[in-house]
């Protein structure tokens, strides 16, 4: 009997010890649970502040974007308001100086036509310190040297200029031609003047074909002379 009570008093410690074991087990478990819950809490604070910094930085980035797009539109506004202002200044300054030109020819006509050839001269002068087209360029440098023409000056270069920039600007006809190579023989340049006269040499006319040949007898009286 004492045996068997020694015994069940045994087993009744082992069976105590073993359940305090796994209460302890128990413990460290529900230790290392807590600790894993509480870890897990701080990990979703922490991806939700950084859910949150990275949601405000998209909402900035998109203000940012909606600001840009506002500045672009902005400066494409006022780019084509400066654009459309400079076009309208530009047309009239265009408006006003064609009128300002327009006048001047008119003045110069009726100058040259009341035999008051220096004004007429100093008016197209004028007429020709402003931009213009080739045509109506070409139109005031041969005004001009007929003017310079109808003075009691001898034949000068101003006058050959003036032909020679009305050839550049792409007048039409011979005239110019004529009348440059007619100077040039007065100022004795012999070769120029006849290659202007061969370019008005395809009318086949016999009178530019006898100014042709006079001009190379009046070449070789010259070179004769020693000039």
């Amino acid at each position: 009997m004492e045996k068997q009570e020694a015994d069940l008093v045994r087993d009744y410690e082992k069976l105590e010890f073993v359940c305090k074991i796994k209460d302890l087990e128990i413990l460290q478990e529900k230790k290392i649970v807590e600790k894993f819950r509480t870890e897990n809490e701080e990990l979703k604070k922490v991806q939700g502040e950084k859910t949150q910094q990275v949601n405000r930085l998209k909402s900035e980035v998109d203000e940012l974007k909606t600001e840009k797009e506002k500045l672009k539109l902005e400066n494409t506004e006022a780019r084509k308001t400066e654009n459309e202002t400079k076009k309208e200044i530009k047309e009239k300054t265009e408006n006003r100086d064609e009128r300002k030109r327009k006048s001047l020819l008119m003045a110069g006509f009726f100058a040259q036509m009341n035999n008051r050839v220096k004004e007429a001269i100093n008016i197209f002068s004028e007429a020709l310190t402003m931009e213009t087209d080739n045509e109506e360029t070409a139109l005031l440098h041969v005004l001009r040297a007929e003017a310079n023409a109808a003075t009691e000056k001898p034949p000068n270069m101003d006058i050959v200029l003036d032909y020679s920039k009305a050839i550049e600007k792409g007048i039409e006809g011979w005239k110019a031609f004529m009348l440059r190579g007619r100077l040039l023989v007065k100022l004795g340049i012999f070769h120029v003047a006849l290659r202007d006269f061969e370019t008005v040499k395809i009318k086949k006319s016999e009178n530019f074909l006898k100014i042709i040949e006079d001009t190379k007898a009046l070449q070789k009286q010259w070179e004769d002379k020693g000039h």
